[in-house]
């Protein structure tokens, strides 16, 4: 993100096309997009014994993923306070909960795979971008 660069087309610049369907075809489910949403859902899908077919009028990852770093975070943008205080802890509680159980999923369909997709589990580092942010990530221990 720093250099200007998007981070897939120079580390797999070899994402793998398919030729246009040519004929009608029959599925149980057809996702359209073959980005890391659609071929998740299809992963998913597809453990249910479901005939899924996934198309995209690009390679696959061209879309909108190619412009993600490859990082998987259990926070976003807002800080766990910041959640609390504009949901409260209860759902702020959940949200967490439930993003840690994701990335645990991910993690499981990543070691189920007859590849290396090479998910590291790595320990977070948070850092202040203006000395206004610098407390937020103080604390007492």
């Amino acid at each position: 993100m720093q250099t200007g660069k998007l981070y897939w087309p120079t580390t797999f610049p070899d994402a793998p096309s398919h030729p246009p369907l040519d004929e009608d075809i029959q599925c149980d489910v057809l996702i359209v997009g073959a980005g890391g949403s659609g071929t998740l859902c299809a992963y998913y899908l597809c453990e249910t014994g479901l005939d899924v077919v996934v198309v995209d009028k690009r390679k696959a990852g061209y879309g909108s993923t190619m412009t993600n770093p490859p990082l998987i975070q259990c926070l976003g943008d807002k800080m766990f306070f910041e959640l609390v205080n504009s949901f409260g802890e209860t759902y702020a509680a959940r949200h967490l909960t439930l993003c840690r159980q994701a990335v645990d999923e991910l993690e499981r369909a990543a070691n189920q795979l007859h590849i290396d997709v090479q998910f590291q589990r790595r320990d977070s580092l948070y850092y202040a971008s203006v000395a206004e942010d610098v407390a937020k990530l103080e604390w007492d221990t």
